[in-house]
């Protein structure tokens, strides 16, 4: 029986929804060609310097997470809650952050330019 790596990466990822993804599940997915984590739970993920440019993380928990520096250009975040997170140095050109929760999130030092922020959540959120 065939079974590809497009099915193994389904499965996985259909696994994930219901449990925090670890970082080292994030990247080996996304290295696997997956863009799709809508909905993924990564609250307290820590990422540095990483390329996630394209990745899908619609309704996605990223409450708290570290993302020092990541590349999440063109990225979809909308709807995603990413309540203290710490995005410092991000590179969030291009991305879609419509809807998103982003209390107290720290943008410092953050690339934002063509990136669409409609009716997302700003209370408390640090951009300079």
């Amino acid at each position: 029986m065939f079974v590809s790596k497009i099915n193994l990466i389904f499965v996985s990822l259909n696994n994930q929804k219901d449990k925090n993804m670890t970082a080292e599940e994030l990247l080996e997915l996304y290295d696997a060609g997956e863009r799709d984590f809508r909905g993924a739970d990564l609250s307290g993920l820590s990422l540095s310097g990483i390329d996630l440019s394209g990745i899908n993380l619609a309704d996605a928990n990223l409450v708290e997470a570290e993302l020092i520096g990541v590349i999440f250009s063109g990225a979809i975040l909308t709807g995603a809650n990413l309540t203290g997170a710490n995005l410092i140095g991000v590179n969030l050109t291009g991305a879609d952050l419509t809807n998103a929760d982003l209390t107290g999130t720290n943008f410092k030092k953050c690339k934002i330019t063509d990136s669409k922020m409609h009716r997302a959540n700003i209370t408390g959120t640090k951009f300079l």
